[in-house]
């Protein structure tokens, strides 16, 4: 597994649409142009769309279109797993993300020709943070950092 460090949100959107040939993204209007400006940087096509009372996109999206969901004020991380799982070409059984601080142990390796992460968290750490990771679980069986 290879990691890539990326120092900005805006520099992490303009690596994935370059390294998965994104050419057109759908975001909600409310999105700081930082974002938007950033992905037509990258000669990426940039549509809007609404949001309704609950934070949850108004329009059906097609199965290939790219979509950036925000997760407002970080309370909408039910919302985030919800449309993973509703708009993923590849069936979802489980997603999540977890922070990494100073004092946690994190280790990413190859077990058995399979790529896998050990993280063990400080109880209680309230260190800075150093980095992020997500994980996602298929219905399939396969695993995804």
């Amino acid at each position: 597994m290879e990691i890539i460090k990326l120092n900005l949100a805006r520099n992490c959107l303009k690596y994935i649409c370059k390294a998965y040939g994104i050419n057109k993204i759908l975001l909600p209007y409310y999105t700081c142009p930082v974002v938007w400006n950033s992905l037509r940087e990258e000669s990426c096509e940039v549509k809007f769309y609404h949001i309704d009372k609950d934070f949850l996109p108004t329009e059906k999206f097609k199965k290939n279109d790219f979509i950036l969901y925000t997760n407002y004020f970080g309370i909408n991380s039910k919302n985030c797993k919800k449309l993973a799982k509703k708009y993923s070409i590849r069936p979802i059984k489980d997603i999540y993300a977890k922070l990494v601080r100073e004092g946690d142990e994190f280790e990413e390796c190859i077990v058995g020709g399979e790529q896998t992460i050990n993280f063990k968290p400080k109880p209680f750490n309230d260190g800075k943070i150093i980095g992020a990771f997500a994980v996602c679980l298929y219905s399939d069986g396969g695993i995804q950092y």
